[in-house]
Order: structure tokens, then C-alpha cells, then sequence
């Protein structure tokens, strides 16, 4: 991602603090919001994304600015 001016994806928060000056990074779960975002997926399908995302393990830390998003979408089901 540095070399190829990218974006590197991680929840790692190590990673983060090490890359953060040199490339920029996006989380999961900023990825799924704009993918559902510009794809205007919502309702049934973007819960049902959440849901497989959520039973594979990840859930947004706390502090993550998207994690009222991900709640409030995962509640509706």
C-alpha cells in the first residue's frame, strides 16, 4: 500500500499506530458502510452482511466512530 500509494485495510490497532504516518487506512467496518452506502444497500441485506461479518469473528471496538451505525443496523433484524 506504500509503495503503490494504497490503502491499507486493518482493525489492528499496532498497525495503525506504526503506518498511520506513512499511508492511509480505513477499517472494516468503513469499508462495508461505503460499500452499502454506494451500492444503497440497507435493510435485510446489509444486516444480513453485518450478521456473517459479525459471526466471523469482528465486532467495531468501542471508540469507532461507525459502531452506533453497526449496532442500531444489527438491532433492526
Amino acid at each position: 500500500a506504500i509503495h503503490r500509494s494504497g490503502v491499507l485495510v486493518t482493525d489492528d490497532k499496532k498497525a495503525e499506530n506504526l503506518l498511520a504516518a506513512r499511508v492511509q487506512i480505513r477499517s472494516t467496518l468503513e469499508l462495508i458502510k461505503a460499500w452499502a452506502d454506494t451500492a444503497s444497500i440497507d435493510g435485510p441485506e446489509l444486516r444480513l452482511a453485518l450478521s456473517a461479518v459479525y459471526e466471523r469473528g469482528y465486532q467495531p471496538p468501542k471508540g469507532h466512530p461507525l459502531k452506533a451505525w453497526w449496532d442500531l443496523t444489527l438491532r433492526d433484524r
